[in-house]
């Protein structure tokens, strides 16, 4: 699959298996810090980013520095500014669909963020975790693929593709990562869960898995249009959506100040609210929403719609 569909050239020798991407992140940063024991722990890391994977990083004792993200992902020129001030053991990036904010990284700064991690000595954590859903023309191969990227450890999960309930995830690296998460694994994980993993490779081998990515691909392609369509219908020029060229969410810039009335009521909608993706150099007059389209039917895309439209329309009249 990996071969196939992300053009990466590995073995079976260069993959371990763990349970989601969740793990496959924890001893990834685990195993970095193990190769590095003298010298200060140092993570770059997106300004806007996914919540476990930096807790993961934290409990690993990594100073995190964040890189700016743009229209084109992660600001490679910003980070060749802070790596001429630190010496850092890894960035942390979700090039295909930025996390939270769903932009994909440009052909150019994934050059660039390779050459920088050869030219530096920084690992690059590549966590590329739902590649099988692109809409627009064929995907970006990953870091992982490109020559050159022995510095890359890529993490994929198989839990987009079925359902958050299967833990199965993967890890790739060159051999001293893998041997080494290996280890780490076999210390709490001796036996995997080999169930799911015998069936998994069943719906690779009969070519299911592939039929199954490609069906689900229409339907969330759908839900997708669906979602800015009522989103641009209900609030107008109030909000501001960049169209992702995929994955399984909307990244919704809401057009004025997000109250602590209106946090409330969201939160009671099934909302996180405040800093949970951790970036705090927006402006405060605006806020964002990402909102998750991908196991929602039409009907609940529009109900939630219409719950945030009632919330936020009488607050809206008020600030303006």
């Amino acid at each position: 699959m990996l071969s196939m569909e992300r053009f990466i050239n590995t073995s079976a020798a260069q993959i371990c298996t763990v349970r989601g991407s969740q793990m496959g992140i924890f001893v990834s940063s685990r195993v970095l810090a193990q190769l590095t024991p003298h010298r200060q722990l140092v993570l770059a890391i997106e300004e806007f980013t996914y919540p476990p994977a930096l807790e993961a990083f934290k409990s690993n004792n990594y100073k995190i520095i964040k890189i700016k993200v743009d229209q084109n992902g992660l600001d490679t020129e910003h980070l060749e500014k802070i790596l001429s001030k630190h010496a850092i053991t890894a960035v942390y990036t979700t090039p295909h669909h930025q996390y939270p904010t769903t932009v994909t990284m440009s052909m150019e700064r994934r050059l660039k963020l390779l050459e920088l991690s050869k030219r530096f000595n920084f690992y690059i954590i590549e966590d590329d975790y739902d590649h099988e859903f692109h809409y627009e023309s064929r995907p970006l191969p990953p870091l992982a693929s490109f020559p050159h990227s022995e510095y890359v450890i890529h993490i994929g999960s198989l839990s987009k593709v079925f359902a958050p309930s299967i833990r199965l995830g993967y890890v790739f690296g060159n051999q001293k990562i893998i041997n080494k998460i290996t280890q780490d694994i076999l210390l709490i994980d001796r036996q995997g869960n080999r169930m799911n993993e015998l069936a998994i490779a069943e719906l690779l081998h009969t070519g299911e898995m592939k039929r199954h990515i490609r069906k689900m691909r229409k339907i969330y392609h759908c839900r997708r249009d669906f979602t800015l369509t009522t989103f641009e219908k209900i609030f107008k020029q109030r909000i501001t959506i960049i169209p992702p060229l995929g994955g399984m969410a909307v990244w919704v810039k809401f057009n004025f100040k997000l109250t602590q009335n209106m946090q409330n009521e969201i939160y009671n909608l099934g909302f996180y609210v405040d800093d949970y993706y951790y970036g705090q150099s927006q402006p405060q007059s605006f806020f964002h929403i990402r909102f998750g389209f991908a196991s929602l039917t039409e009907t609940k895309i529009q109900n939630t719609i219409n719950g945030l439209q009632t919330i936020l329309s009488h607050e809206y009249i008020i600030d303006s």
